[in-house]
């Protein structure tokens, strides 16, 4: 693909960043967010203006922040990767997402960090639920009063209900 000469590479840059759908976020080192990319809106609820300004710390629970806080020590100026943990939307509810972030030097020399977050909330409730419904095919499975077995596609058994032992 070959650029066009007539656009700068800022341009470029901010094209990509307002257009992406993951949410892109430019924090300072006090965790305030220095600008926020208008994806926000679509996974969040949140306006670009109602974020700017904020400290991270109102969009996530206490136990995150901590963890946060660990993770970016233990990293220091490296990658960070937080996977499914709850973020804040703007209606109040709460979502998953994961976020993976990295260290940069802002325009006035200071620390900053650029951090990429994704909407999980579908995958994780899918793997709860999904977690969810084994534990309960278990529960009647290992319970029930005849034999129950699983087989796996070349007819071997993988799995037997415990009674098989009253049978």
């Amino acid at each position: 693909m070959h650029l066009n000469p007539y656009l700068q590479h800022d341009e470029w840059y901010r094209l990509v960043a307002q257009n992406v759908s993951d949410v892109v976020l430019l924090l300072d080192a006090e965790g305030t967010y220095l600008w926020v990319s208008p994806s926000v809106y679509d996974v969040l609820g949140w306006t670009p203006e109602q974020v700017v300004g904020r400290n991270s710390d109102m969009f996530v629970t206490a136990a995150t922040q901590q963890h946060m806080r660990d993770e970016l020590e233990r990293v220091g100026r490296g990658v960070m990767r937080i996977d499914e943990f709850p973020v804040r939307c703007a209606d109040g509810s709460w979502k998953w997402a994961s976020t993976r972030s990295t260290a940069v030097v802002l325009p006035d020399h200071t620390e900053g960090r650029v951090v990429a977050l994704r909407d999980m909330d579908e995958t994780v409730r899918a793997r709860e639920a999904a977690a969810a419904s084994e534990v309960r095919f278990r529960l009647v499975a290992e319970h029930a009063s005849d034999l129950v077995c699983l087989a796996d596609p070349n007819r071997s058994l993988v799995w037997v209900s415990p009674n098989v032992v009253h049978v």
